[in-house]
Order: structure tokens, then C-alpha cells, then sequence
């Protein structure tokens, strides 16, 4: 496995389905379109989801490289409240952010079908891991959720 583990698989993915629901909304607008909800709203919660998303992006980026040229399970910082920081930061603010800039809520599908794709090709990097990094990884796993942080 690479450094990108499933990254290259979902961001391919995600772009054909995004490309689709794109094409799909200005060829058949208004059908799609978010009226009820003022467009400067949603500009602004696109917006302060892509700001959100940005430095957790950056941040699990550099702990990702530092990790893997050292060959460690990280474990610490932001991989203490996610097991998957950088997928997250996609999932969760950056491409949902995108989508509410489109006004459109077929668009907005995109982040939830990149999750489901997300959830079956992660399966193979968590296997890696756990043949990787052993009962060390399987504890990690029971800790720390995938995607979602655990509040309590």
C-alpha cells in the first residue's frame, strides 16, 4: 500500500460521480436547484466548511508523510479523535462545502456517496494496517472512530 492508501481509488471515483451530478444539474436546472435557502447562506457555509476543512487537510498531510517515513501507527493529536483525518476532512467539510456552492441537491449527494465508497474500499487500507501494525492497530481501532469523532 502506498502513502495515498485508498485515496487515488476514492478521489477517482468521487470526480466521475461529481463530473455526473454536475452535468446532470445544469442541463436540467432549475429541477435541482436549493431555492428555499438564500444563496449568500449557503456561500457562507460552503465557505466556513472548505475554511474548517483546509487545515485538518494540511495537518493530517504532514502527520501522514512524517508517519510513513518513519514507518509508525499515529496515534496522537488529531489521529487521537479520527483514524482517518484526511478522508474526513473531504467527507465531512471540504466536499460537502464545494457541493453547497452549487445550490443544488443532487450535487449535494456527492459527499454522501463518497462516503459509501469510502467505507467499502476502506476495508483494504485497514486490513494493511492491522497486518502492519498488528494488536497495536486493532486496539487503535476499537478506540478511535474511522470518521466521525467520538465525542465522549
Amino acid at each position: 500500500m502506498t502513502i495515498r492508501g485508498i485515496g487515488k481509488k476514492l478521489e477517482y471515483i468521487t470526480i466521475v460521480y461529481a463530473v455526473i451530478t454536475i452535468a446532470l444539474n445544469y442541463l436540467l436546472y432549475p429541477i435541482f436547484e436549493l431555492n428555499f435557502i438564500p444563496y449568500k447562506y449557503l456561500v457562507i457555509i460552503g465557505i466556513t466548511l472548505i475554511i474548517a476543512g483546509i487545515p485538518l487537510n494540511i495537518v493530517s498531510t504532514l502527520r501522514i508523510v512524517k508517519g510513513y517515513k518513519q514507518g509508525i501507527l499515529l496515534t496522537e493529536g488529531i489521529y487521537s479523535f479520527v483514524r482517518h483525518p484526511l478522508y474526513a476532512s473531504y467527507i465531512l467539510l471540504i466536499v460537502p462545502g464545494i457541493a453547497v456552492l452549487f445550490r443544488s441537491w443532487v450535487v449535494m449527494t456527492v459527499p454522501i456517496v463518497m462516503y459509501i465508497v469510502f467505507r467499502i474500499l476502506i476495508r483494504e487500507e485497514e486490513e494493511f494496517l492491522e497486518g502492519k501494525f498488528g494488536e497495536e492497530y486493532t486496539a487503535y481501532k476499537k478506540r478511535v472512530n474511522g470518521i466521525f469523532p467520538r465525542i465522549f
